[in-house]
Order: C-alpha cells, then sequence, then structure tokens
C-alpha cells in the first residue's frame, strides 16, 4: 500500500489545488506560486519515511509521478533516481524560500488545450535520467523530427531509443497523421458539397486541415527519421 503522504505528493489533483501551470493563461499565478509543490518540511520527513518502505515498483511509480509533477513547475530533477533524490530537490526549494525561474528559453504557451509544452521535459530514452533544467539558459532537448513529442537529451540516446521503441512510435504517429489528414479531406468535400465555403463554420467548428488552412491539404508523406531538430 502507498502512503498517504507519498499519493498527497503525486499526484495532480494536489498540485492543482496549489499551483498553476507554466502557460500564458495562467502565467502570473504560476510566477506567485508557493515553492516546492506547496509542500512543508514536514511533508519531505514523511516523504522519505514512506519512500523507505515501498515495494521498488510502487517506488518506481511514485518516482514517475512525482518527477512529472516536479517538470511541469520546472523544478530541477535532473539526474535523480528515487523519491529520496526528489525529496531532497524539493526541500532544496524550501529551504531558499523561492521557486525556480523559468529558462531563457522557455516560452509561455498560449494555447490552452490539447499536446502541448508545460514547463521541463525529461529524456525519452528508456533508463535515461537525464531531464532539462532551468540552470540551463538557453539550451533544450531535441525533438524527433517524425515525432516531435519525443524529446531526447543527446543524439546517443535517441539513436539508441530508435533501435528498441522510438522506431513503432515514429511509425504509428506517421499513420494517426496520415489517417487525420484523410479524414479531414473527407469531411471538407463532405461540407462543402452541402455548400460551406473554405474557412466557414459548421457544428461550432472551423474547417480546416492539419496545416490550419481553409483547404484540403494532401496527405503527408513523412518519412520514419532517426534524426533530431530544433
Amino acid at each position: 500500500m502507498i502512503d498517504e503522504t507519498l499519493l498527497k505528493v503525486a499526484k495532480e489533483e494536489h498540485a492543482d489545488d496549489v499551483l498553476r501551470t507554466p502557460e500564458e493563461l495562467t502565467k502570473e499565478a504560476f510566477l506567485a506560486r508557493p515553492p516546492a509543490l506547496g509542500l512543508t518540511l514536514e511533508d519531505m520527513n514523511d516523504v522519505r519515511a514512506a519512500a523507505s518502505t515501498l515495494e521498488p515498483r510502487f517506488e518506481a511509480s511514485v518516482f514517475r509521478q512525482l518527477r512529472l509533477r516536479m517538470l511541469r513547475m520546472m523544478i530541477p530533477c535532473d539526474g535523480a533516481s528515487t523519491v529520496t533524490q526528489l525529496a531532497d530537490r524539493l526541500n532544496a526549494e524550501l529551504v531558499l524560500a523561492g521557486v525556480t525561474a523559468p529558462t531563457g528559453w522557455y516560452h509561455f504557451n498560449k494555447r490552452c488545450y490539447g499536446i502541448r509544452r508545460i514547463g521541463l521535459r525529461a529524456c525519452c530514452a528508456h533508463g535515461c535520467l537525464r531531464a532539462e533544467s532551468p540552470e540551463d539558459a538557453g539550451k533544450h532537448f531535441l525533438k524527433c523530427v517524425g515525432w516531435t513529442y519525443a524529446q531526447y537529451c543527446s543524439k546517443v540516446c535517441q539513436r539508441r531509443d530508435w533501435k528498441t521503441s522510438h522506431t513503432h512510435v515514429c511509425r504509428n504517429a506517421k499513420e494517426h497523421m496520415q489517417k487525420h489528414d484523410e479524414y479531414t479531406k473527407i469531411m471538407y468535400d463532405s461540407v462543402r458539397k452541402m455548400g460551406f465555403a473554405s474557412g466557414d463554420h459548421t457544428c461550432g467548428f472551423k474547417i480546416t486541415t492539419s496545416d490550419g488552412s481553409g483547404a484540403p491539404a494532401p496527405v503527408p508523406k513523412r518519412p520514419l527519421c532517426d534524426v533530431l531538430t530544433e
């Protein structure tokens, strides 16, 4: 059984109660957020005590959830491999009584829906513990050309991950985007036959394709690629 304190620390609902994510819509509240996810020194001690009693599989689960929450709040986690080490990072921010400032390259996203960057990101390579850090001014992880939501700390990690698993992710992403544009083209052609013009709204949605235009785009031919880009 996972300790209640660990659940409180790791659960997204807790952070959303006391924090706001680093997006344009909530930027002001985010910059005024309390340090260390709003936790206390007593909470940190409870986390360390509870983590030492967990089975490895439970600790791994809590570690992943807690690190995700910390990265979303731009708290440095680079190199941390245990719940206790994450608690130490939180404790350091709490002792300083200040929050980590956004890096120079971080941009507060104006979109408030869908898949988008929120906070820092960890390397996608299995087993790698590197994560973006506010201390690395002007530096962010590179992303896969084929599936831009997969980011890596180095070409070595990207190539290693490509051989073990990412080639399947990239292929699935390519197929998903092709189907998306095929379905959008079908819908576009259908509403045009009904008398709607390019850019018109119907059923509350503007008829667009994945490139944002009001005309049907050709189905993308995205080759599988094992290189990185900005």
